[in-house]
């Protein structure tokens, strides 16, 4: 079980493309289909907003362009945020990653996507999951890394829940440990592409502080990939609710996995103290709410009074006036 590790401080990842897609290469056939699934997971209010919050478009960009010009269909799709304003068409104006569409490349809101249910689950027999990510020839896990203050910890395994169409689907949250394994059971991803050049630590996943890694990791087994990358930033693996679950039922153990680096130094060599992200008070009453279908949809995702407390929390967390 192999995790690389490749090193990358600028904006040029297409040197490193063609040993990062080495091992499915095989699958790259022109005709095939090729979904990407990047981590879009809020609209960014600036480029440094951008570069620590979301997957970088650079990266999205040249992928996209580099497995296109092998004859591939190439799908790029992520779902919206369960903030009204917070669409993936935005997202794909502000990156400017609507430019792709000029090349072939399709760009799609998975959460205007035809639902795929799975009568037998308890869970995914209401909440679909994509047609156009199950019926892709090859899926390619395009994630950041990033601190979550729900989770602890966004990598891999996470990125999947933008996998699922509906926007509400915050009514999971609970059971989100569970459900992100089975995720990555039912899409099984055949590459995992993890963006950790320009990483968010703190109160993530989208008002945290920036941090580099400069690096991108890759792996064909993502739950290895969040293993790895959790040592790198201090973290305790087993501490990561939904990465615990992942490792305790997977078919491999730890042991097994090896981390190999292009450049030949020591994998510790890149490690970084993150400062983890804190599940506060106000975080902890939204995580509660969010279980119930009224108070989801008329609180947590209604911006004309969710926002506005917001932003007077976060005024209380800056002036430490918040317990924890």
């Amino acid at each position: 079980m192999n995790v690389f590790l490749w090193e990358s401080n600028d904006h040029n990842f297409d040197p490193l493309l063609e040993k990062i897609l080495a091992p499915i290469n095989s699958l790259l056939l022109p005709g095939k289909t090729v979904f990407i699934k990047p981590n879009l997971c809020k609209v960014p209010v600036s480029r440094y907003d951008m570069e620590m919050s979301i997957t970088n478009p650079e990266l999205i960009c040249q992928l996209a362009l580099y497995i296109k010009h092998l004859g591939c269909r190439v799908i790029i799709g992520d779902a919206n945020s369960p903030r009204p304003t917070e669409t993936v068409e935005k997202i794909y104006s502000f990156t400017k990653l609507e430019n792709l569409s000029s090349h072939g490349i399709e760009l799609i809101n998975i959460s205007h996507d035809k639902q795929c249910f799975i009568n037998d689950h308890p869970d995914f027999r209401y909440f679909g999951l994509s047609s156009a990510m199950l019926a892709a020839d090859v899926i390619i896990n395009l994630c950041k890394l990033k601190t979550h203050s729900i989770t602890g910890y966004t990598g891999a395994l996470k990125n999947l829940w933008g996998a699922i169409p509906r926007n509400d689907r915050m009514l999971l949250h609970h059971k989100m440990y569970k459900l992100l394994f089975e995720l990555n059971s039912i899409y099984k991803p055949q590459l995992t592409i993890m963006d950790a050049v320009h990483c968010m630590h703190g109160r993530g996943p989208t008002n945290g502080k920036p941090i580099d890694m400069n690096l991108l990791l890759s792996s064909s087994n993502g739950i290895a990939l969040d293993y790895i990358a959790n040592k790198l930033i201090g973290f305790d693996p087993k501490s990561i609710k939904h990465l615990n679950y992942a490792l305790l039922n997977c078919e491999f153990n730890t042991s097994s996995i090896e981390t190999i680096t292009d450049s030949g130094k020591p994998v510790l060599s890149y490690s970084k103290k993150f400062e983890p992200a804190i599940l506060d008070l106000p975080n902890r009453i939204t995580l509660y709410l969010q279980r119930f279908p009224f108070f989801s949809h008329h609180i947590v995702m209604n911006d004309t009074f969710f926002q506005p407390v917001k932003k007077f929390i976060n005024v209380l967390r800056r002036i430490h006036l918040l317990p924890e």
